[in-house]
């Protein structure tokens, strides 16, 4: 083959190149346009949840507790992820052309092509991959759809240290738990509890709403023998969501109030009156109460929500990191959950160790 020929064959593979190269902006471009049109068609069609969540949110009506908090690197992902960039953000786009690119040089094909300047063997069939790559690059940025459900075997054991307790409350959480329309809303303070923390082995809870600084907030109450010791004790659970999300409280006063009991509508100053921190009455899983609360263990900022269960005549806590579950009832993913014995306030055995949703990798 003479000399000119090769010239004039490789001139041709620079332009069938450039050509393609060309061709994948094209369908870049359009790859994101067709992105930004999806995401408009997902904030008209927007559930009522995140309108509901995101409105209470826009008003900035949740107010600070307990003086600034501290928006954790973890948990700011988790805002951004499941109440802001579903509602405002730009449609979470990689370039294609860097992937494209970065797998241009590492076969050693040069980024600029100039006529003559062609570095490396080229080959038509090496674009079908980096188109395929371009595609894929897309189609992970779709968000999960906040659960309307918990579905059926949704947890999974990771630990047990009595499997008789262990065994039934796995089975209870594992069945499908559809929430009514009354409770299935984001302005429902207690949403992520109800849905993936329900049993039918939890204690019967009576719920009391009232406003707080004009968003509804809840007190759950039960008397239970949670000590184990033969004698009921007043349980009250404070359901709520601030900045940091959807969360509940465990109280242990020495008496259910008088405002429980009343036909009167619960005065919005009974979480101050009653269980601030002068009460001293919150019961609280602390990282240092047993060997078991690792970092990767126990929850982000020491958040949990809680439930009460019953197996065998013994009633349980049942609790798990408020953040991951409310990531996962939001977005996808995974949390883990704890049944734990209750003996005093400085003394709270862990029994089971369970996994809601995704596996951890």
């Amino acid at each position: 083959m003479h000399a000119s020929e090769v010239q004039q064959q490789l001139i041709e593979s620079e332009k069938n190149l450039v050509s393609s190269i060309d061709k994948l902006q094209q369908a870049e471009a359009a790859l994101r346009a067709a992105g930004q049109q999806r995401q408009q068609t997902a904030r008209e069609s927007e559930s009522n949840w995140r309108k509901e969540r995101a409105d209470a949110l826009d008003k900035q009506a949740l107010p600070q507790r307990g003086g600034e908090r501290k928006m954790t690197p973890r948990f700011v992902d988790q805002i951004g992820r499941s109440r802001i960039a579903h509602l405002i953000a730009p449609f979470p786009l990689r370039s294609a052309s860097s992937e494209v690119f970065s797998m241009m040089q590492q076969k050693e094909i040069s980024q600029t092509i100039e006529p003559g300047a062609i570095k490396g063997p080229l080959r038509a069939n090496m674009l079908i991959p980096i188109l395929t790559v371009a595609l894929a690059v897309f189609t992970d940025t779709a968000s999960a759809a906040p659960l309307d459900r918990r579905p059926a075997d949704f947890f999974s054991s990771i630990s047990e240290k009595d499997g008789k307790t262990c065994a039934p409350v796995l089975q209870s959480l594992n069945k499908e738990n559809a929430l009514p329309p009354e409770l299935n809303r984001a302005l429902n303070p207690n949403f992520v509890t109800d849905l993936l923390l329900a049993s039918d082995l939890q204690v019967p809870w009576q719920r009391r709403t009232f406003s707080n600084l004009g968003h509804p907030e809840q007190l759950d109450h039960a008397v239970v023998d949670l000590a184990s010791t033969g004698h009921g004790i007043p349980v009250v659970r404070w359901d709520y969501f601030d900045n940091l999300g959807y969360r509940n409280k465990l109280f242990l006063p020495s008496a259910i109030p008088d405002e429980f009991t009343s036909d009167k509508p619960l005065p919005n100053n009974i979480v101050a009156k009653h269980f601030d921190a002068k009460a001293n009455n919150e019961l609280k899983i602390e990282a240092r109460m047993s060997e078991f609360w690792t970092q990767s263990t126990y929850p982000s900022n020491g958040m949990f929500d809680f439930n009460l269960v019953k197996v065998g005549g013994k009633v349980l806590l049942l609790a798990a990191g408020s953040q991951d579950a409310e990531r996962t009832a939001t977005d996808g993913g995974g949390f883990d959950a704890f049944v734990m014995e209750y003996h005093s306030t400085q003394d709270i055995t862990v029994v089971c160790h369970f996994r809601g949703g995704d596996k951890k990798k």
